[in-house]
């Protein structure tokens, strides 16, 4: 039995590929091995020209609100212990099955509370 992907979830999916891209070519040029999350913020960095990011929880203990129909940039959450089962294909998405998704809101995203 499959699961779905959602649609978010395969965007993040694709953006790690492209990461994971990156992190060989830099271990192989510098020798220095980046988390696929690092380079995942940078990404995000990089298309939205923000430079703070934080959960939704963090930005309201810091007295901030996320504006109406602003959208999460993604990462990759804590991996969920799972058993594989015999009927799981072995498919591109596969690996990801069982890690969360961390929802992410930048500076540009976000008004203080008055």
């Amino acid at each position: 039995m499959s699961k779905k992907i959602s649609p978010e979830k395969q965007e993040l999916i694709s953006m790690s590929q492209v990461a994971k891209e990156y992190q060989r070519a830099m271990l192989e040029e510098t020798g220095e091995k980046l988390l696929i999350n690092e380079i995942l913020l940078e990404m995000h960095k990089s298309k939205s020209g923000a430079q703070i990011f934080k959960r939704f929880d963090e930005w309201i203990a810091e007295g901030y609100k996320v504006n109406k129909g602003e959208k999460a940039y993604r990462l990759w959450g804590k991996p969920r212990k799972s058993k594989k089962s015999d009927n799981d294909k072995d498919d591109s998405a596969s690996e990801f099955q069982f890690y969360p998704m961390c929802c992410l809101f930048n500076e540009q995203q976000v008004s203080k509370i008055e």
